[in-house]
């Protein structure tokens, strides 16, 4: 179990599978432990959240559920996060949570919803709407349209941003703040 994965089920009390991940969660490596070295098989398949300005290399980002983030408007007022004030309330809603999953772990570990996309993003999304569907309601369509809508917009921005076009422009931004021109190297001089 990857170190990210052990620290949320242990943040939320609850002993693992918490829920069913994708196929590569299966993968492990084998690395020895202790003086004796005792080979020992970890899990590769860890939980994180990654934040930045930009994009993510094309490997990461074809296997996270993407949440793009704005600036705060001016004149827009947020209450900041304070542990000793905040704290709190996040240990009421892990308790809630617990409560809510624990019934439910193994009917979830047996869950293949119908997907509304296909391959890796089906993969990355799957935990979310079996949490949806679980939840009942509208929360299994609302799931489901915040997939295909959030996978179509990363799609649609790296069919207008491919990587390397991305690249391409940095460099050409880069170098056109240095006053450097891009469409020659620049000049060298040798003596001998």
């Amino acid at each position: 179990m990857g170190l990210a994965r052990a620290f949320v089920l242990s943040f939320f009390g609850l002993p693992p599978p918490l829920l069913p991940v994708p196929a590569s969660a299966a993968l492990t490596v084998t690395q020895v432990v202790g003086n004796d070295h005792t080979p020992h098989k970890f899990a590769t398949f860890a939980v994180a959240s990654i934040s930045g300005i930009g994009d993510l290399p094309d490997t990461v980002m074809d296997r996270s559920v993407v949440i793009r983030t704005r600036r705060r408007a001016e004149g827009q007022k947020v209450k900041p996060f304070r542990s000793r004030r905040n704290t709190p309330d996040l240990h009421e809603l892990r308790d809630r949570i617990r409560a809510w999953t624990l019934p439910l772990l193994e009917n979830a570990a047996s869950l293949e919803p119908e997907m509304p996309v296909e391959d890796r993003a089906a993969n990355t999304w799957e935990p979310l709407v079996i949490i949806a569907d679980l939840a009942a309601g509208r929360w299994p369509r609302l799931a489901r349209i915040a997939c295909a809508r959030m996978v179509a917009a990363e799609v649609a921005a790296e069919e207008d941003h491919p990587s390397g076009a991305r690249i391409l422009a940095d460099i050409h931004e880069s170098s056109s703040r240095s006053g450097r021109r891009t469409a020659s190297p620049p000049k060298t001089s040798c003596t001998t």
